[in-house]
């Protein structure tokens, strides 16, 4: 019985050192990204469907509409510890396989409870559409963050699966201005 007891208690030691060291070097990595990197890319993976019934692959980093409906993701826009920046800009890299839809994307800012963010009287949001079939890079421009608690983030629009395939994000790229 004690030896049990001493192994459970090496263990959880080990697991909570160990836990500890993650979560430092955690920190420390998120809190080290404005040093050497203004603007980062995020891969389309790290987005979400809408609904858990839509039929969606994720393959080599990138997010793909498959299902036979129009679908709405949601992506992450982070913002790091000490490193606020007011305004963002958000480059897009889509793939688009529909010939009888496109993709749209939104950026959006917002107030801690979730109502638009508003200044000098323009509504902080800025969209991107896909014309035509192919891969695409288009750039939804600047748009400011509301600082005391507020936060931003991206929704797109996938168009159905089509013979050609799904339809989807590759990757998006955030600069922090």
């Amino acid at each position: 019985m004690k030896k049990t007891r001493l192994s459970y208690l090496s263990a959880t030691t080990l697991f909570a050192a160990t836990l500890s060291f993650f979560a430092t070097f955690n920190a420390y990595a998120l809190s080290s990204v404005e040093y050497f990197e203004d603007k980062i890319t995020f891969p389309g993976a790290g987005c979400e469907p809408q609904s858990n019934s839509d039929k969606f692959l994720r393959e080599q980093g990138q997010y793909f509409n498959v299902g036979s409906t129009t679908q709405i993701i949601y992506c992450p826009v982070p913002q790091f510890n000490n490193s606020f920046s007011p305004a963002i800009s958000v480059r897009f890299r889509l793939m688009d396989r529909s010939s009888t839809g496109n993709i749209t994307c939104h950026v959006k800012a917002r107030h801690p409870a979730g109502s638009k963010y508003v200044k000098d009287g323009k509504t902080q949001t800025k969209t991107v559409t896909t014309s035509g079939t192919g891969y695409k890079s288009l750039a939804a421009g600047e748009i400011n963050q509301k600082k005391s608690g507020g936060f931003t983030y991206i929704t797109c629009t996938l168009p159905p699966v089509s013979t050609q395939g799904g339809s989807g994000i590759v990757q998006y790229e955030v600069q922090y201005q």
